[in-house]
């Protein structure tokens, strides 16, 4: 019987990866964020990378897009240490972040039972994570970055076992043998990642026409408490099977859980822009083109970058679209609609999810190569922005809300 040859699989120096944690290895984590979310489960977006090269700076602050929770990154090449988890809880109080994550070679047993204690005796408000971090090859293979989450909150339960990706196909890791050291750095490759599963609550919906991030937070339904088996119920069934059809396209979406919502966002290629399905209380369901970089004039800026190539934007599309521009709010958006109602029997909830994947496709299919330009557009219209000067480093303060009373600034 013939057998197929077997390459030895070896666990890289990390340093010879990654020289340095704040010019190397938090830039990298910053440019693979997807990465870091497909591992916990999340919806990620970087909203600064900031080089821990002071004690008052962070490497990596995120947002989770399904949520709107501010995540906290903190990343070492080394094991870890009482002092950077100090760090890591001051820095987390500072930003009230809702979720941390700690991401190192090796975390220490005591910081192990420090994080599950932190996800103890924080009621669930904030969310911690210990993430090691590995960089695996087999024989001469480019170097792969295995993350395997080994501290979470109780409810956070694993849902696949580790993958790796090699020369294309996906191969099951094995226990690693030892350490073996590389000449130079290379290019990083793959990584491994472990999901959780779905979610069990849904939420109700929010206002006027499509049901934005903001507008359903602003106008939110009776808990999941109030009201356990039905709008709740529809509405996680819902969005989890449209979530599960468009997990089938590649890049499309990292999320494994719906989230308690009536609406639902996907990240698109350029920040600050989202691919959005939700049903409103006008009886209308909504696939749109969410725009909100964090400033209006830069909204508007990028909305009117595209609306001028309407005309070709929609012969692609197939159909007329709404462009809203947004008066009175923030966001601007480009949506399209139809009739229905979460309430609808079974077999109008699957039409109107096949019609909410056909449509969010052919936003990300006719939009995203346009988005890119639409961004420059929206920074140019913008008379300050941030000095170019700056490494790349900043501090706390910078970053705190303005409702924040703790440094004494407006």
């Amino acid at each position: 019987m013939n057998k197929a040859p077997l390459g030895k699989l070896l666990r890289i120096d990390l340093r010879s990866v990654w020289k340095s944690d704040a010019f190397d290895f938090a830039p990298w984590v910053a440019e693979n964020i997807d990465l870091i979310g497909g591992v916990l489960g999340l919806d990620l977006e970087v909203v600064g990378h900031h080089p821990g090269l002071a004690e008052t700076s962070v490497d990596v602050l995120a947002r989770d897009r399904n949520r709107d929770r501010r995540v906290l990154i903190e990343s070492r090449l080394e094991e870890t240490d009482h002092a950077h988890l100090g760090q890591l809880i001051t820095h987390a109080a500072s930003l009230q972040a809702s979720v941390v994550v700690w991401l190192a070679r090796e975390l220490r047993d005591e910081h192990r039972q420090a994080i599950a204690w932190l996800n103890r005796g924080d009621s669930g408000a904030t969310e911690y994570f210990g993430i090691v971090v590995e960089v695996l090859q087999i024989d001469n293979s480019r170097p792969a970055p295995d993350l395997r989450v080994v501290a979470s909150p109780a409810k956070w339960t694993r849902s696949a076992h580790p993958i790796a990706a090699h020369n294309g196909a996906a191969v099951p890791v094995p226990a690693p043998a030892p350490v073996a050291a590389a000449s130079a750095p290379a290019p990083v490759a793959a990584v491994i990642a472990v999901a959780p599963p779905p979610a069990s609550v849904a939420s109700a919906p929010a206002e006027r026409v499509p049901v934005t991030p903001a507008a359903a937070r602003a106008a939110s339904a009776p808990t999941p408490a109030e009201e356990p088996n039905s709008r709740y119920t529809l509405f996680l069934h819902f969005f989890q099977r449209l979530l599960e059809d468009l997990r089938e396209v590649p890049g499309f979406a990292n999320a494994r859980r719906a989230e308690p919502h009536s609406w639902y966002s996907f990240s698109a290629p350029a920040r600050g822009f989202q691919y959005v399905a939700s049903f409103d209380q006008c009886g209308r369901v909504w696939a749109e083109l969410y725009i909100d970089l964090g400033d209006r004039a830069q909204n508007v800026a990028a909305f009117e970058a595209l609306r001028a190539e309407k005309r070709a934007l929609e012969h692609a599309f197939g159909e007329p679209l709404d462009w809203d521009y947004g008066q009175g709010r923030r966001a601007c958006r480009v949506a399209a609609s139809r009739p229905g109602n979460i309430d609808d029997p079974a077999e109008a909830l699957d039409d109107y999810r096949r019609w909410a994947v056909d449509r969010l496709l052919r936003f990300h299919t006719v939009f995203s190569s346009h988005l890119p330009a639409a961004a420059a557009r929206a920074e140019e219209a913008v008379a300050e922005l941030p000095s170019p000067k700056s490494p790349g480093r900043i501090g706390i303060e910078m970053l705190l809300p303005k409702s924040f009373s703790g440094t004494g600034t407006a």
